[in-house]
């Protein structure tokens, strides 16, 4: 399975207000997008053989997480960056874990639930803080959590059209 690493700047200065905001550019290779208050700079890597050393990778190799999205075009983003590796029928991690409050496999529609498909899983690097973005974006058969095992994220490429560019819950095999 293949990594997408992430670096996420701030684009607020800590100057005074007359003074224009900071530009926060990427490093050479890697990919900007635009978030609301903060500019996410991202990478493919190589493979991680689990979404532990995949997000280890990130961290040692290139002081980053796995990456997330906050917005449809960032993940189309993200699925463009994937496309342009030509890697086929595959999946890569991304940088979100479930909520280990959660001990069930159906989501919940209790908003107070920590099973409640909005807070079901959380992105590492702060993406979406309200967890909605991930609804629209699911594969026809997930979340699933099949043998109460899928506790981090992936992205699908390589399948059909219901299921390419689209997001799936995959076991943790750590």
């Amino acid at each position: 399975m293949r990594t997408a690493c992430n670096s996420v700047q701030s684009e607020e200065s800590t100057m005074p207000s007359q003074v224009k905001p900071k530009i926060v550019e990427c490093p050479p290779g890697w990919t900007k997008f635009v978030r609301h208050f903060e500019v996410a700079c991202h990478l493919f890597v190589g493979s991680g053989t689990n979404w532990d050393n995949a997000r280890a990778q990130c961290m040692q190799n290139y002081r980053a997480t796995l990456s997330g999205f906050e917005s449809e075009a960032e993940k189309d983003l993200l699925y463009a960056m994937i496309q342009k590796e030509n890697i086929g029928f595959n999946q890569v991690w991304l940088g979100a874990e479930r909520n280990r409050a959660c001990p069930v496999a159906q989501p919940s529609n209790d908003v107070n639930s920590p099973c409640f498909l909005e807070s079901l899983f959380y992105w590492v690097d702060g993406a979406a803080r309200d967890g909605k973005v991930m609804l629209n974006f699911w594969s026809p058969t997930n979340p699933s959590w099949h043998d109460n095992r899928e506790n981090c994220l992936t992205i699908l490429t390589g399948h059909d059209q219901s299921y390419n560019n689209k997001i799936n819950d995959y076991e943790y095999v750590g």
